[in-house]
This record gives structure tokens, sequence and C-alpha cells, in this order.
């Protein structure tokens, strides 16, 4: 897997293409179970923000469901 790329936080509402790979990342982890649809790959969603805080539990994070620095340095450093 690449590194999901930095920049600004990404939460429910944002359609942004580093969502598609969140959503790819949380799939291979086991927290997002949902088929990832071309159409809404892009949609950060409520399931998406369901996915993140369970990531989030699991890796001893504030489960707030929001893509910020510190769970964008766990989801990437569970790949390298």
């Amino acid at each position: 897997y690449e590194p999901i790329p930095g920049g600004s936080k990404l939460e429910m509402g944002i359609e942004d293409e580093r969502v598609g790979l969140l959503k790819e990342r949380l799939q291979a982890t086991g927290e997002y179970s949902e088929k990832i649809r071309k159409k809404n790959r892009n949609q950060f969603d409520e399931s998406l923000t369901e996915a993140l805080k369970k990531f989030q539990i699991n890796r001893g994070l504030n489960p707030d469901g929001v893509l910020g620095p510190q769970t964008l340095k766990a989801l990437n450093e569970s790949w390298e």
C-alpha cells in the first residue's frame, strides 16, 4: 500500500481523492466492510466515519472519526 498523503483533515462530508485510499486501507485492516464503488469512492460518508472510529479505538487514539495528523501517522505506520 502506498502511504496516504498528508494535507488538510478529512472528515464526514468531504470529497477528496485521499478518501478512496483511506477506504482501501481501512478495508485491509478490517474496519471498513462496505463495497467501494467508483461513483462515491472519494466521498467521506457515515460508514467511513464509523470505520475510522473503530481504527482509532483499536490504536488507542481519540475516536473522533476525523483523519488528522495522529490518525494519518498510525494508518501509514501500519504498512511500513
